[in-house]
């Protein structure tokens, strides 16, 4: 109902209570809205989420290397589910190198040995992001070695993906 000026409202049927319960309503939707928006107003943006990437910084594509060296890498953006590991390469075979590298470390160093390949053989680094499949992959390939069954390469690595890839490194 919308009153005329100068109209008295309480002859068009509108009592005192009806007027102060309708502006009480009001002014609660009024005081929710500010506060919605106080709330929203105050907050960041949130973060973007980066992508995972990992970077082999030592040694360098081409390099001798004696058959136990160190590796040296960094890391950033890697999910707590997820694992992170070297793995030398000989032609289409991959061969983890123990241990797993900390995901959550963002400078690393391992020592890694590559018994695998004759001097002057050539080989390749990658670092591999792995899931829970491909972690488990691993992990029974490594027991299975030490178990006295070998370490035969493997041709795949399930829920891996490689972060990067040294190339054509030699062992003296």
């Amino acid at each position: 109902m919308i009153l005329e000026r100068g109209a008295d409202p309480r002859k068009e049927g509108l009592t005192d209570w009806k007027i102060w319960a309708a502006v009480t309503v009001l002014v609660a939707l009024i005081g929710a809205v500010a506060v919605i928006i106080a709330a929203r107003v105050g907050k960041p943006a949130p973060p973007a989420t980066a992508a995972p990437a990992g970077r082999i910084l030592s040694p360098q594509s081409g390099e001798q290397l004696p058959r136990s060296f160190a590796v040296e890498g960094e890391l950033s953006a890697i999910r707590r589910d997820h694992h992170v590991w070297i793995v030398g390469q000989v032609g289409n075979l991959l061969f983890p190198k123990e241990p797993e590298i900390p995901s959550q470390d963002r400078r690393w160093s391992q020592e890694v040995v590559e018994a695998g390949v004759s001097p002057g053989g050539q080989f390749a680094l990658a670092l591999l992001m792995v899931e829970a499949e491909g972690q488990r992959a691993i992990e029974d390939w490594l027991n299975r070695g030490k178990r006295g069954d070998g370490f035969p390469g493997l041709e795949r690595i399930p829920g891996s993906v490689k972060l990067d890839v040294v190339r054509d490194l030699t062992v003296k």
